[in-house]
Formats: C-alpha cells, structure tokens, sequence
C-alpha cells in the first residue's frame, strides 16, 4: 500500500485526476528522482522508455500491453480461449480476423443465414482503431469483400435495453502483480448509452451510428441527444436491479468472471511481451538493459497496469465482452469524470505496494478477481482452465500461476504467436 510521504518519479504524470490522486494520498511527487520506489507514465510508452526504470522500482506500464490490446491481437488470444473452452468463453462474440479468415467468415455467415432464416448482421472495425473510427454495420458477404482491407469482424449482438436505449459499461481493471498474477476489477464505472433509440439492424439503418454504436466519441457527435448519454455504472446497475431484481443479482457477479476468464487470455501475451522487452526488444536497439530480479525487485513484478474493459449485456442480461483498453481515458469530459478517475487512481495507490510484494489489505473499492474465491463455484471453472491450458499450449518463458486461493494446479501458460 503507498501511502503519504512514498516518492513518485511522476516526470511523465500529464493527467490533472493523477496529480490530484498524488494530492490526496500525500506522495511525494517529483520529476527525475531515480530512488523513487514508483516510476508513473501515463500516455504512450515504447520499449526503449522501460530503460529508465531502475532494479528496485516499479512502473504502472506493462511492456507490449498496447499490442496486446490491439483488435486483432486481443481476437486472436480470445479466440484461441474461445476454442479451447467453449462452454466458458459464449461471452466472447464470433469474431474473424480479415483478410486471412474470409473464408471462414463467408462460411459461418452462410450457415447462420441458414440456420436462422434472417438477415445476419456484423460489426466491422478497423484493426488498431480506436473512438469509434471506421466501424461500419454489414448484412452481406460482399459488403466487405474476400481482398478487404485488415479488419475484424464480430457478430452483432442483441442489446439489452434501458428505457429503449442500447448501451455498454466501461470498466477498470488492475494487474497488480504478475506473481502470483493479482488481478482487481473497479466497482465504479461508465455507462455509455447511444442516443437514439434501438431499432434492430436492417438495410435501411445500418449507417445511424446513433442507435447502434455506444462510442461517446461518436454520440457526442449527436447535435440533438435524445437522452443522457453517460452515467456512472453504478446508477444503472441499480435501475436494472429495480427493473428485474431476480436477474440483475447476479448480472456483476458474471461481469466479474467474464473479466477475470478475459485477463486469464492474457497471461501468455503479458509474459511472453515482459520476456521479449527485457532481451530482444531492447537489445535492438542498442540498450543493455534486462529485468534482472538480481539486487532488485523481481522482474515479473516491477510492473502494475490499469486497463479499461468494455462490456455490453445482450437481451438476456450475460455479459458480452467487447474489447481491452491498455490506456483507458484518464481524461476528464464529463463531470462525473473528475471524482471517479481520481479516485480509481487514489484507490490504485491503496492496492499497490512499492516492492511487488502482495499488500495485506486493499481498497475495497477494487475487488479481487485472481486469484479467483475459492470458497467459490467460479474458483471451478479458473483451475479448470488453467489446468488444461498447461496440458494444450507449451510455453518458452515459463511462469508459474500458485495453487491456489486459487488457481488450481500450478501451471505454465503458453507462448503463443500473435
């Protein structure tokens, strides 16, 4: 836990809401302290930057994490988990990468038309784009084209509904330690609504970005909003428990494990992408640098990450996945912006320990997800997975996950090519 008086090298702190969060716990804050214990960056960071973090400091960046949280890099390891785990993984939407899965694609939307007698609709984004940008609505085959440019492509989802409106949370998630890999879901989010009213897909919609897209950097666009478009997500939790208390018991409880199954897709990403910063990556460019764990802080720990998840609830009220966000908006557009980014930051300070090691107490405003309860049916299905992914996949820069509290038998996680 950090507390007053802990140093932050906070040289690269630009957010008013982090500086404001260093206030409020009394750190001391400064630029260019090497003896600080914590290194924060906010924004962009390239491999070469890991350079300027010392062997006993900590820095809130993840190696490689932009990449893995690229569309298509974060398709292929939900994917691979997809397929792996069928019966855990239905939260995660039918999704392609184009133009190399076209094939594939054209012949799981042939099937569905079969099968359902209707026109099938599919979301199409740009591979790295972000803000909404370049995302388009597609019911035929050829709208897209077997030599399209790289793309993902995704099966449209049937939207639960608020007073007509469609919508989706942004989350935050936190990796405070990668051994054992400690990973932590905010319990305050967004809401994002669109702002025209949902009318399923068909030909004559398919361009009103307003009623199908939930992206506030789009719904901003809207000169004329018929409702309010961003929320705390508590607020509207609490309207669905209102609406249909029996269902919505349990609908934070499944965004927890769809959360946490998620984060266990991208425990090979992270320590293959950690193992390759600290040898190849750096080497190339000429910087003899490593993370050694000799005289300093082990190297799998000298990193923290606080991440965005975007989650949709389809017509039924489960949890659909949509992306991983390695640089959630720290920005403040919203007023009700400014004390839930603070205190998501002040909180992050209250999970964290200068030194890797696991902190005895958190802020209960984060809860533990990984290790997952093991007073818990859910522990289950994680030792599962973990389990069976060390028996499938073969890893070159092993990393063990602890029995656990729980994540069932000791496990190495693979290497796997993105």
């Amino acid at each position: 836990m950090i507390g007053p008086g802990t140093e932050i090298d906070s040289t690269h702190a630009k957010y008013p809401v982090v500086k404001e969060a260093f206030s409020r716990v009394q750190v001391e804050a400064s630029e260019d302290n090497p003896n600080a214990p914590i290194f924060w960056w906010d924004g962009d960071i390239y491999p070469k930057d890991f350079k300027n973090v010392g062997p006993n400091q900590r820095i809130n960046k993840i190696p490689g994490m932009d990449y893995i949280c690229y569309k298509s890099t974060f398709i292929h390891s939900m994917n691979q988990m997809r397929r792996l785990f069928t019966n855990f993984y239905k939260f995660f939407p039918l999704s392609f990468l184009l133009p190399h899965q076209f094939t594939d694609f054209q012949r799981e939307h042939e099937k569905l038309q079969h099968l359902l007698r209707k026109p099938v609709t599919w979301i199409v984004k740009p591979r790295s784009g972000c803000c909404g940008h370049g995302i388009k609505l597609i019911q035929h085959v050829y709208e897209i084209g077997r030599k399209a440019e790289s793309v993902v492509i995704q099966r449209y989802v049937a939207p639960y509904l608020l007073d007509g409106y469609k919508f989706d949370f942004r989350f935050y998630v936190l990796i405070s330690n990668l051994s054992p890999y400690t990973v932590y879901i905010y319990k305050e989010g967004l809401a994002r609504f669109c702002t025209e009213k949902y009318v399923p897909p068909s030909p004559d919609n398919l361009n009103d970005k307003f009623c199908h897209l939930t992206n506030t950097s789009i719904n901003v666009e809207n000169e004329n909003p018929s409702t309010d478009f961003t929320k705390l997500a508590s607020e509207v939790l609490a309207q669905i428990q209102n609406l249909i208390p029996k269902k919505s018991e349990t609908v934070w409880r499944k965004i927890c494990n769809a959360t946490a199954l998620t984060m266990l897709a991208m425990w090979s990403p992270i320590v293959n992408a950690i193992s390759n910063c600290g040898t190849t990556s750096l080497d190339t460019i000429g910087t003899h640098y490593s993370f050694s764990s000799a005289g300093g802080i082990d190297k799998y720990n000298k990193f923290f990450h606080i991440l965005g998840i975007d989650i949709m609830l389809n017509e039924f009220l489960n949890p659909i996945v949509l992306e991983l966000n390695d640089r959630p908006s720290m920005m403040v557009t919203f007023d009700i912006e400014k004390e839930l980014k603070t205190n998501l930051i002040v909180d992050t300070l209250h999970t964290i320990s200068t030194d890797g090691s696991m902190v005895k107490s958190h802020s209960p405003n984060w809860e533990q997800i990984l290790p997952a309860d093991p007073s818990t049916p859910f522990a289950a299905v994680v030792d599962e997975v973990c389990s069976q992914s060390c028996s499938v996949l073969r890893s070159t820069s092993p990393m063990r996950i602890p029995k656990s509290s729980t994540y069932g038998a000791e496990l190495t996680f693979a290497d796997t090519k993105q």
